[in-house]
């Protein structure tokens, strides 16, 4: 189905991010995205460059009032990062985190978390 690929280009979802899941209500002017990566990726610490495999995924909702007339309700899954090489904990950015997206943020004061529970297939050096 074409949905999903409309919906990845309107959110500007580029890999490792994917929609995973979207259910849509005309009745309720409803529609919720899931976005996730795929687990099993590493990837670099923005401070050293060490690649590190995830160890928890911060769950995360977003909102927009109006997106193709519809308030949207986008369900993220964020993996968290601690790098063996400095100790930093870093998290993948969101798509449309820094910049005009109409999409707000639901949960700023505790997202909530979740531990890993997949090993990552290649973490690199």
């Amino acid at each position: 189905m074409i949905q999903p690929q409309i919906f990845s280009a309107t959110l500007g979802l580029v890999d490792p991010w994917r929609i995973t899941a979207i259910s849509f209500s005309n009745s309720e002017k409803r529609i919720d995205i899931t976005v996730e990566t795929q687990w099993g990726e590493s990837a670099p610490c923005p401070h050293c460059g060490e690649s590190s495999c995830p160890d928890a995924v911060q769950l995360e909702t977003w909102l927009h009032r109006n997106f193709f007339d519809h308030i949207a309700y986008i369900h993220i899954r964020i993996p968290r990062f601690s790098c063996p090489r400095c100790a930093d904990t870093h998290h993948l950015s969101v798509p449309w985190e820094g910049g005009y997206s109409g999409l707000v943020r639901l949960d700023d004061h505790a997202p909530a978390m979740q531990q890993a529970t997949k090993s990552c297939a290649n973490p690199g050096s």
